[in-house]
């Protein structure tokens, strides 16, 4: 099975540190999750929450700030997992992913968490899409 979420989303500026975009998890195990991310350098990462589901993996380009971007992120379920995440068309993560479950997600959530005290961020998602056939980015 292959989750499918579309969402164009619109970053004003840079964040001040990595900071959450999207979660996808299970209820009854929270520990068992992927996070979308940014980086400081507003490079997509996918997170492992466990040391011992491997390494971040990194987008290669910057999400450029001060416009909206379609962002197309795409799980396949399993053990490996494989995640693409791509930015306006532009492939920024293609790998296989031991922290993607077999079993399935529960919950998706669009937003972002950050502790920002000194800073206000804004982060806005239009026309979000989470699907189990291909939506894409036009």
């Amino acid at each position: 099975t292959t989750i499918y979420y579309r969402a164009y989303v619109y970053f004003p500026g840079p964040f001040f540190h990595d900071t959450t975009i999207s979660k996808w998890r299970t209820p009854a195990n929270t520990t068992d999750d992927i996070n979308l991310k940014l980086d400081l350098n507003m490079h997509i990462i996918i997170d492992a929450d466990n040391a011992s589901e491997g390494p971040e993996l990194r987008g290669v380009d910057a999400i450029p700030t001060g416009k909206w971007v379609c962002l197309d992120w795409r799980a396949t379920l399993g053990t490996p997992g494989h995640e693409l995440v791509f930015v306006d068309g532009v492939k920024q993560i293609d790998a296989d992913e031991v922290n993607v479950t077999a079993a399935g997600y529960d919950v998706i959530g669009a937003g972002f968490v950050a502790a920002e005290p000194d800073h206000e961020i804004s982060v806005l998602f239009d026309d979000l899409i989470v699907s189990e056939t291909l939506v894409g980015c036009p």
